[in-house]
């Protein structure tokens, strides 16, 4: 997601909650929004010349034509959204990991559906920090998603909602992860917002309003001492087939690894749950991960079986799998690089 507007946050002189948060979007504004949200899952402020208006027309029209749901309905829908399935990050603790200062804190209308919570489960909600786990943090947010509904998308409660374009930062804050080449970003809450971001999830939103933190890498993968060599055997054929890139110097390092898919720099089985978690969030699916078959991920073995072929026999795997993919014979591929948003795609 490249900043490509001299700014990254809509900051007007004259802020009017009435003005934002209006149905007076052109239908122009409102269509290149909805475009952007199905196309990539996000429609960044600075490919909407700056103007969050579109996004906001989408969200009241839809909060405005809502059939009201019960308190037990809406307890049943946060609990799905606190059920979904998570890939794997790369840990917080790395030294290596890093944010692009040039795009950071980006204002955009994100789909909610690819938004995970801070934590997996209840976590996330204050009130389920207890050690009973007694389920009030669902309560909780299913009464804010009744109430969001009984505003039926007023200005004063969107804005309670979103704090933006507030001087202390948007009321969801959230990290923005690659997915792969085709998928787009997968969004993980990183400050503050879970709750009103699972109770709007629960009313089906088409967008909420957030703080985007890009967190391209370099990345570590994570070597478990049992794991340790699988995991680097592994790690050599994503950087064999273009998946990753390691230190050339350590082609099968664990550290300072380039990637489009940091949720794939763990073991052969995490790497499959990662996945396929992926793909359920973002509704895509790739023909292939760098230049390995997709279907290769739908097992751990199979990547184990190859990762031994990679460390065996290199120059005959690598012409097998040029011969499986219909390519015939072509250079290694090249390392991925940072994925970047540009107008109406990613590259």
């Amino acid at each position: 997601m490249t900043a490509e507007s001299e700014q990254s946050r809509w900051e007007p002189d004259d802020y009017d909650p009435d003005e934002l948060y209006s149905d007076r979007a052109s239908d122009e504004e409102i269509a290149k929004t909805r475009d952007l949200l199905r196309q990539q899952g996000a429609a960044p402020l600075t490919l909407l010349g700056g103007r969050p208006h579109g996004g906001a027309a989408l969200l009241i029209e839809h909060l405005r034509s809502l059939q009201p749901l019960s308190h037990s309905e809406l307890v049943e829908k946060v609990t799905a959204f606190t059920q979904r399935p998570r890939p794997h990050f790369p840990s917080r603790g790395t030294t290596v990991r890093s944010v692009d200062p040039a795009n950071s804190r980006i204002m955009a209308w994100v789909d909610p559906r690819r938004i995970l919570l801070m934590r997996p489960g209840t976590q996330s909600f204050i009130h389920d920090v207890s050690s009973d786990r007694s389920g009030a943090g669902i309560g909780a947010v299913a009464q804010l998603a009744q109430r969001i509904q009984t505003e039926r998308g007023a200005p004063a409660g969107l804005d309670r909602l979103f704090d933006a374009p507030a001087t202390n930062g948007a009321g969801l804050m959230i990290e923005g992860w690659d997915a792969g080449p085709d998928a787009g970003w997968v969004y993980v809450v990183s400050v503050n917002g879970n709750h009103r971001l699972a109770a709007l999830a629960a009313l089906d939103v088409p967008c909420v309003l957030a703080e985007v933190t890009p967190v391209f890498g370099p990345f570590d993968a994570e070597l478990d001492g049992a794991q340790r060599k699988r995991t680097r055997r592994y790690l050599r054929l994503l950087h064999t087939f273009g998946v990753a890139a390691s230190d050339p110097a350590h082609e099968w390092a664990a550290s300072t690894i380039a990637t489009e898919w940091p949720s794939l720099l763990t073991d052969p089985d995490s790497a499959v749950t990662s996945l396929n978690a992926l793909e359920r969030l973002t509704g895509t699916r790739a023909d292939k991960i760098g230049e390995l078959p997709r279907e290769w991920f739908d097992n751990a073995a199979t990547l184990d079986l190859a990762a031994e072929g990679v460390e065996r026999l290199p120059e005959l795997f690598v012409q097998r799998i040029e011969e499986l993919l219909d390519g015939g014979p072509s250079e290694q591929p090249s390392p991925p690089v940072r994925g970047r948003w540009r107008r109406g795609r990613r590259t």
